[in-house]
């Protein structure tokens, strides 16, 4: 089932290192730890997606994601 977001398959993403990184901007050098890259292995109607992170997968909603772009 194709996925009703604004991410998709394949796509790179920021993942949080912590939950305090929810409410940080991603990609500055003062997060710096807070959050990693991942690539979206799928993602599905109500939001869930399944993200490769070094080289483990996790799931989690996009609420918790950020685009790369």
């Amino acid at each position: 089932m194709e996925a009703i977001c604004e991410f998709k398959k394949d796509q790179l993403v920021w993942v949080p290192k912590k939950a305090i990184a929810l409410w940080s901007r991603p990609g500055t050098k003062l997060t710096h730890g807070l959050w990693n890259i991942g690539i979206i292995i799928d993602a599905d109607i109500n939001g869930n997606a399944k993200v490769l992170v070094d080289g483990k997968v996790e799931y989690l909603h996009i609420n918790f994601i950020r685009s790369m772009a």
